[in-house]
Order: C-alpha cells, then sequence, then structure tokens
C-alpha cells in the first residue's frame, strides 16, 4: 500500500505516515493521496485517489442466501429486483457498489445499506449525495469503486 501511494505522492514509501480519521478510517497525514482497501479470502484490492475514496470486492458462490440478504439490508427496490433475476452476479454488483459507497462516506457498512443507493450508468446516490461507481470484476471476484468525483481506472498492480 505504501509502494503505490509513493508512485503517487512522490513521497518515500517509508516516510508516509500512517493515522485513522475521526470515523477510523486510515488515511496518510502527509500526503493529499486517499485510499481505501478490500478482501474477499486471499485477494486484496486497493483504491487510490486525489480524493475520497471506498472500493469493495466479493468472491462469487459465497453466498448462498443473496435474496434473503437483501430482502433485510436492502431498498425495496432493489430486493425485488435481486428476487426477479435470481443471480448472485446483480447482487453482488449492488452490494460493492453499496459496500464502496459506506466506506467512501467513511462509515463503513454500519452507516445504512439501505441507504446507500447505486444507480445505473455509474451513478449512485448516499444520503442525497452523488456519487460516481466503478465496476470491475477479475475472475470469479466483483468489485466497485465510489468517489465523490468522477472516477477514472488508471491503471492495476498486481503483487
Amino acid at each position: 500500500m505504501r509502494r503505490v501511494a509513493s508512485l503517487y505522492s512522490n513521497i518515500p514509501a517509508g516516510d508516509l505516515v500512517l493515522e485513522t480519521d475521526v470515523c477510523g478510517k486510515p488515511v496518510f497525514a502527509n500526503t493529499a493521496i486517499r485510499f481505501n482497501l478490500s478482501h474477499s479470502g486471499a485477494v486484496v484490492v486497493a483504491a487510490f485517489s486525489e480524493s475520497a475514496v471506498g472500493i469493495d470486492v466479493e468472491a462469487r458462490g459465497r453466498c448462498r442466501d443473496f435474496a434473503g440478504i437483501a430482502n433485510r439490508f436492502f431498498h425495496p427496490a432493489e430486493a425485488a429486483a435481486i428476487r426477479r433475476s435470481e443471480d448472485e452476479g446483480h447482487f453482488l454488483r449492488i452490494w460493492t457498489g453499496k459496500e464502496a459507497m459506506l466506506k467512501l462516506s467513511g462509515e463503513g457498512i454500519s452507516g445504512g445499506l439501505s441507504d446507500a443507493r447505486p444507480g445505473d450508468e455509474g451513478v449512485g446516490v448516499y444520503r442525497g449525495k452523488r456519487v460516481r461507481l466503478v465496476g470491475f470484476s477479475f475472475g470469479n471476484l466483483l468489485g466497485a469503486v465510489a468517489s465523490f468525483q468522477p472516477v477514472e481506472v488508471k491503471g492495476w498492480f498486481r503483487f
């Protein structure tokens, strides 16, 4: 994480100071580079940006009762769409969008899944604020990156 942030900030990795903000979200104290992490199994993903950012990733096949989870935690219209589609991928696209938005806000999942509303065309709404979303996939993994600014994926690093 420090090595990638170093590439964008031009600050040596060992000199980057890691702290937490008031919500407990990790931040570098001595650079404007913002980041967020997520993991699913052995896979870890990170997003880096010059503004606040959230990211989530989930693996297919881990959630057996995704319709039940949607009924319990999603907005009723989203839950109905999941029930109609019966598609775990559809569920995971909404879930990762929601979680990325909540991590962007700094509140995390306790912020309220039903308040995070990923929409079509890469735009969502969280408590009245417009959020930009970019979905991604790798093999059996689905994920989303969220930002209040336009989102552009510039590259992927693999370690």
